[in-house]
């Protein structure tokens, strides 16, 4: 879901734009000790993380003048398209470590499209 889209959620149901966790407060008087896993911050949430590319408004695109060498990963990444990358070195640990980022869906049934069930995807 876009940013706007998310923000004009959270605007209509009146709810924090910091903690993203209550309807009793405004972001400016929030005591919440919040942090963004992006970028570090402490002023809001990763769901509400603007980058760059969103804050400019525009979309991350690939530039076919330029060539594919790999040196620039998210230059071939298609919008909408994600990715993860291995932030720390898995040694000699069996099976790994999954980096994997999660995301927290509404599931619906065709045949039954009242029932919801929410799931990490």
């Amino acid at each position: 879901m876009p940013l706007d889209e998310r923000t004009t959620i959270l605007r209509k149901n009146r709810v924090c734009f910091r903690c993203i966790a209550s309807c009793d407060h405004l972001a400016k008087d929030c005591k919440a000790k919040v942090m963004c896993t992006e970028c570090g911050s402490n002023k809001h949430l990763a769901a509400l993380h603007v980058d760059g590319e969103q804050r400019h408004g525009g979309e991350q695109v690939a530039n076919k003048d330029q060539s594919d060498d790999g040196a620039n990963p998210r230059q071939n990444q298609h919008a909408g398209e994600i990715t993860t990358k291995c932030t720390e070195i898995c040694g000699n640990s069996p099976g790994g470590k999954s980096c994997s980022k999660i995301c927290l869906a509404n599931i619906y049934v065709t045949e039954h499209p009242e029932t919801k069930v929410k799931a990490y995807v």
